[in-house]
């Protein structure tokens, strides 16, 4: 018996997504993972930080600028290794929110089914 595959993506949408790459190489604590990245949302043209726990992509803030939004995502992924309190958490999102240059999109279909293709190339270490 085959097993049977899901949809594939018609699309490749190489360019349109980033993988984290972070600019001042601080270690992974090794308390787990998460995929995340920046993806250009095909209609608005913002960048959206993106990512995924235990669940569906969570879209964060969209920026004009990838370098902000990669800079937003470091900080995001940074605060994340050192732990700390919801309210903390609640307070840098609210930061990283109020810098964006316009609300996040969700991605079409198309787009998903190939991040889902791809989502090993987009693992962060906590």
């Amino acid at each position: 018996m085959e097993l049977q595959e899901g949809p594939k993506a018609k699309g490749n949408y190489q360019a349109c997504f980033q993988p984290f790459t972070p600019t001042n190489r601080e270690r992974p604590r090794g308390i787990g993972e998460v995929a995340g990245g920046i993806v250009q949302h095909p209609e608005t043209k913002l960048w959206q930080i993106w990512m995924m726990i235990d669940g569906p992509a969570t879209f964060i803030a969209a920026y004009r600028d990838p370098a902000k939004a990669q800079s937003n995502l470091e900080t995001i992924i940074s605060v994340s290794r050192k732990g700390g309190s919801e309210t903390k958490a609640a307070l840098l999102y609210q930061r990283v929110r109020s810098q964006a240059d316009g609300e996040t999109k969700q991605l079409p279909y198309d787009m998903m089914l190939y991040l889902i293709e791809h989502l090993d190339r987009f693992t962060i270490k906590l």
